[in-house]
């Protein structure tokens, strides 16, 4: 996603006083678990979840440029009719 519409996602969050979250659309496996929450949370409860994705600490990292190209490269290549188990 563009940097501008995260950055407009934080501004907005921040004057309506939402809360915040992140994520990934990790697509190959070094790119998992470079983005997510830190929680201090005592319950596996909903609304202890909620009160405490209000102070969580966000752990963010783009994707490496050349992700975007494999990920094309394999969506050209299976529109081919070319099959990658694993992918």
């Amino acid at each position: 996603m563009r940097d501008v519409y995260n950055q407009r996602a934080l501004e907005y969050a921040r004057a309506y006083g939402k809360l915040q979250g992140c994520g990934s659309d990790s697509h190959l496996p070094f790119e998992f678990g470079k983005t997510y929450a830190v929680l201090e949370c005592d319950e596996l409860e909903a609304s202890a979840l909620l009160r405490a994705l209000k102070t969580a600490k966000l752990i963010t990292h783009k994707a490496p440029f050349f992700v975007h190209g494999i990920t094309s490269i394999v969506k050209f290549a299976k529109g081919m009719g070319f099959r990658f188990d694993g992918v």
